[in-house]
């Protein structure tokens, strides 16, 4: 089985300003891979931003045995990651899949990603057709 849209990762994401390996949801694969990423706390400035703090999702370890403590998922800002190094990164070792979002999870995110001020409209249309249900 392959990657799939919701997947719980641990990944290095070179996209931040200290890069790192950090537990992320993979929202999208298609065209490509695009990263939430999960964060142990919420700084003083998401805080203080109503529309950074609309998009952070409380995402609880008791339905995500992956994750050691409950933690913020942030949907107020995407990571594109390269698809193929992806893959490869897969293919070399599954156990960067640690998880799948909880299906109440899933519509969180698919709700605070339609209501989004801070994701570009591609990135909203890419998300929902990975992540929402089929109407």
């Amino acid at each position: 089985m392959g990657l799939l849209a919701g997947d719980i990762l641990r990944l290095y994401v070179q996209s931040l300003r200290n890069p790192k390996h950090k537990y992320c949801v993979l929202a999208c694969l298609e065209p490509r891979a695009l990263l939430l990423l999960i964060n142990s706390e919420l700084t003083d400035y998401k805080q203080s931003q109503p529309d950074l703090m609309a998009s952070q999702i409380e995402i609880d370890a008791t339905s995500h045995s992956c994750l050691n403590y409950d933690s913020w998922l942030d949907c107020a800002e995407s990571h594109y990651y390269d698809r193929d190094q992806l893959e490869t990164e897969f293919g070399a070792n599954r156990g960067i899949v640690v998880g799948h979002l909880s299906t109440t999870m899933q519509a969180r995110v698919v709700d605070v990603v339609r209501r989004s001020r801070t994701l570009s409209k591609r990135d909203i249309e890419r998300i929902l057709g990975a992540l929402a249900p089929p109407r």
